[in-house]
């Protein structure tokens, strides 16, 4: 929050300073000269937003009790959080690989399915190692997230988000489908309408990768992408047509599920 910058007042002199009534210097004023009572009431319940600030608070007072509030708090010293991104002198991964796909001017380029942010494969998460390892590092970047939108902190949205798509185009196989629904169920928990507008980042990218990585995604985790669009009739039906209308564009992206298995290192199923 900006702090308004207080104008400097002239002192004015006239015929009439004596008329003037002199006044004692306003003593400092100190939330700490306050008694509980008081702060609650003048402070956060005396305002107009008082559900909102006494969500904060209360939220504030409870996060640091929670796991997630380690990263959160490296992330406003110095703008990162664990994993911490490790960016790659060479990016030639055996698996998962590009597919070719025509961009809008009907130009033939490669690039992975479900890399909805266009970042490649140019990083990998610190402290990766196994497929438990990636599982449970998605998990938390949820939890993570669900804490970050609480406190409007969108700046660490879209890093989760960046971290989550690295997940995704970065480790082969399918481990990541089942963690990644877990997050789309958190994100969004509680939602009716999906009007991208009214959307955060990570909802908005939801949306669009889980209608393009919908083949693989129902491959390895058909009962979670299933009970998820029935939980969220408007969800499913703007995934079901983005996917109608990438197939009709990509057809031979999104028509051979073997094909976009075998991208991901599964071809010998």
């Amino acid at each position: 929050m900006n702090q308004s910058t207080i104008p400097k007042i002239e002192n004015e002199t006239s015929a009439h300073v004596a008329e003037v009534t002199s006044q004692q210097p306003i003593s400092e004023f100190s939330i700490f000269d306050l008694t509980l009572a008081q702060a609650l009431k003048h402070v956060f319940l005396n305002q107009r937003e008082a559900a909102r600030i006494k969500d904060v608070f209360l939220g504030t007072v409870a996060l640091e009790r929670e796991p997630e509030y380690l990263p959160i708090r490296e992330y406003l010293a110095d703008g990162e959080f664990p994993p911490r991104l490790i960016t790659l002198k060479n990016s030639d991964f055996s698996h998962p690989t590009p597919f070719p796909a025509l961009d809008s001017n009907g130009t033939t380029t490669f690039r992975l399915v479900g890399d909805q942010m266009g970042i490649g494969q140019n990083f990998k998460l610190n402290g990766v190692g196994n497929s438990l390892d990636l599982e449970n590092v998605i998990l938390v970047l949820g939890r993570v997230y669900f804490q970050a939108r609480r406190f409007d902190l969108m700046d660490l949205v879209y890093r989760i988000t960046f971290k989550l798509q690295v997940a995704w185009n970065c480790y082969p196989e399918l481990y990541q489908t089942k963690p990644l629904l877990e997050v789309a169920s958190l994100a969004f928990a509680g939602r009716i309408e999906f009007d991208e507008a009214d959307c955060d980042y990570l909802q908005s990218w939801l949306i669009h990768f889980i209608s393009e990585a919908s083949d693989l995604l129902t491959y390895n985790a058909s009962e979670q992408f299933w009970s998820l669009l029935r939980t969220h009739p408007k969800l499913r039906d703007k995934v079901l047509n983005l996917r109608t209308l990438a197939h009709v564009h990509n057809p031979e992206l999104y028509g051979n599920t073997r094909a976009l298995l075998e991208s991901r290192g599964l071809g010998n199923l």
